[in-house]
């Protein structure tokens, strides 16, 4: 059994933004981005790659704000930086 495939909408979902706040993050309009999550519209390698990228860093920025609101709470111990020599 292969690994699970997540959706561009999935991702979208995960990640808390909008298709209004993906598109202007990325160039693109809200309506092409649906269409784009549909598989109504192709678009080539550079835009994709553009997407994900926006999704990734928003998706890491969200655990993060999480993994700090878990912490201050007690829930999850405090993440330590490693001293840098």
């Amino acid at each position: 059994m292969g690994k699970p495939s997540l959706s561009l909408k999935n991702l979208r979902e995960l990640s808390g933004l909008t298709q209004q706040q993906i598109g202007f993050g990325v160039g693109i309009d809200r309506s092409n981005l649906s269409m784009i999550e549909t598989g109504l519209l192709k678009t080539d390698a550079e835009t994709m790659q553009k997407i994900r990228r926006f999704l990734f860093r928003a998706i890491v920025k969200r655990r993060a704000k999480l993994d700090a609101v878990l912490a201050s709470a007690g829930i999850i111990p405090v993440k330590q930086e490693l001293p840098t020599e």
